[in-house]
């Protein structure tokens, strides 16, 4: 587990978008999450990212075998301080 804390305007997103570019690169499944679909919307469009999701649904499709997690697999969530206990 990897943590990227900054303050507002600290270039959090920049950064995401790059180590997304280095994982899918090298044949990584980038999983990028927020606990708002408004925060992961906003999330997906500033770091340039394919996905975007809220992490509610994100573990439903999880839960359903939509989504199956491998060594290859890299989650990033985005303001984790707005997630519930059950969720992380």
């Amino acid at each position: 587990v990897s943590v990227l804390e900054g303050s507002a305007g600290a270039c959090k997103a920049f950064s995401i978008k790059s180590v997304g570019e280095i994982y899918s690169s090298a044949g990584y499944q980038m999983h990028d999450l927020s606990g708002a679909w408004t925060k992961a919307l906003n999330h997906k469009k500033e770091a340039e990212l394919d996905s975007g999701r809220a992490i509610t649904r994100w573990l439903a499709d999880i839960e359903s075998g939509k989504i199956i997690l491998d060594p290859k697999s890299v989650v990033i969530l985005d303001e984790a301080g707005i997630v519930g206990t059950r969720e992380m």
